[in-house]
């Protein structure tokens, strides 16, 4: 039994040539099964732009990290950390000496007497009060028995009033020492301190956390704000102090916080992403980053937040990434290098699969199928080869369609032919 042969024609000839140029080959539908023949259109390619690397630097991210800074004015005694040293919320860092702790402290004492004072004075006017009252009473019953005249019953209810206004005085009193003691607690939190006793059976300790039983000072502990690392430090001890995120100012008049502590876990990195990448670039988007001081190493961040405007200057837009830094590589200050992959636009060129294209006598073909089990050789001009698709810059139109699977087997009936020569010569 013969094997089925495929036929090899000229376009538009149903009859087989010897002619070399033949570019159409003729299969029977078993054939088509055998060899697997599968076609599809030719769709526009999708083409990416070319991969854009920007530099930046890693930030402290500014929603975990803490400026340590004096509320009084003093003198720095003692500076507990050093840049690099962990740190809890709540820690004591530095010491300051200030003549306004001590006096803030006793005036919260003076207060806190003044209330004492004016609750015992009430106290005592209400007892009067209460036995004035009684005696009020006992006159007027012996008025009615015609034993006390009605001059000491005036005289009675005339200390009963007037007692009366002293309480209400005392009332009054007693309500603003409660509330001057409350202003003077106020001014201690705001302080960071704690409600002073006066206790000279303890030493004092103002590096503690302890939160009573404290006795006058005038030494205030500064305290961290947030748990983390100390990635700044601008305090030294004998340093004058004031209220405010500074420890006075440099000679060219800036000032300078004591420290500054942040929560590396995370870190940030801000980019200028040019105008034309922007639209690739979206919240959740990931981003590969690498540094020289981790070689061989490659960083994950995402996409927190996309400015809402372009620099009118620079026609970019700032973009924030968030790196996950658990290890604690990457350090604030660290220059890094962002990865951003080009954005993927339709072509107004046809794209077909890699495994479609095939190479004769040098030239890229493609296989067009036309009516009637006939499949057309089509020299093409490629363009981008990257990928899994092969942009056709020309010789094919969007929509044609072409050989996707089986497309070797056709191109094998063609260099046999073209070896051989047609059967039956």
């Amino acid at each position: 039994m013969e094997r089925s042969q495929a036929s090899l024609v000229e376009p538009g000839n149903s009859q087989k040539s010897g002619n070399s140029s033949r570019s159409e080959v003729l299969l029977t539908g078993d054939q088509e099964r055998v060899a697997g023949i599968k076609t599809a259109p030719a769709r526009l390619a999708l083409v990416k732009s070319a991969p854009l690397e920007l530099s930046s630097t890693v930030e402290a991210p500014a929603d975990s990290t803490g400026i340590v800074y004096s509320p009084v004015n003093g003198v720095v005694a003692r500076v507990l950390v050093d840049v690099g040293d962990s740190v809890n919320a709540g820690e004591t860092v530095a010491l300051v000496n200030s003549p306004d702790i001590s006096d803030a402290q006793a005036s919260y004492l003076q207060d806190l007497a003044r209330l004492g004072q004016s609750k015992a004075l009430l106290k005592t006017i209400q007892t009067r009060l209460e036995i004035s009252r009684t005696n009020e009473k006992r006159v007027e019953a012996l008025n009615k028995e015609g034993i006390a005249a009605k001059k000491d019953v005036e005289n009675a209810r005339a200390a009963t009033v007037a007692l009366r206004s002293e309480e209400a005085a005392a009332v009054g009193a007693l309500n603003a020492a409660r509330a001057h003691l409350e202003a003077a607690r106020v001014k201690l939190r705001a302080l960071g301190l704690a409600e002073p006793k006066i206790d000279y059976s303890k030493e004092f300790d103002p590096a503690s956390t302890a939160t009573s039983d404290k006795i006058v000072t005038s030494s205030l502990p500064i305290r961290a704000p947030v748990s983390g690392v100390v990635v700044k430090k601008g305090v030294f001890p004998g340093q004058i102090v004031g209220p405010g995120s500074t420890i006075g100012s440099n000679p060219d008049g800036r000032t300078t916080a004591l420290m500054t502590i942040a929560d590396l876990r995370k870190v940030w990195v801000l980019l200028e992403v040019p105008q034309s990448l922007s639209a690739a670039v979206k919240l959740g988007k990931t981003i590969n980053f690498r540094t020289e001081s981790a070689p061989g190493r490659s960083f994950r961040g995402r996409v927190s937040k996309l400015a809402q405007s372009f620099n009118a200057d620079t026609r970019t837009a700032q973009v924030r990434a968030e790196i996950d830094n658990s290890d604690r590589v990457l350090k604030p200050g660290m220059l890094i290098i962002a990865s951003l992959e080009g954005e993927s636009i339709q072509s107004s060129k046809p794209a077909v699969p890699a495994k479609a294209l095939q190479t004769i006598d040098g030239k890229d073909v493609v296989f067009v199928k036309g009516s009637d089990h006939h499949y057309r050789l089509r020299p093409v001009a490629c363009g981008d080869r990257s990928g899994s698709a092969v942009e056709i810059e020309s010789g094919l139109r969007p929509e044609e369609e072409i050989v996707v699977d089986g497309a070797f087997f056709l191109k094998s009936e063609v260099m046999r032919e073209a070896i051989t020569g047609d059967a039956g010569e």
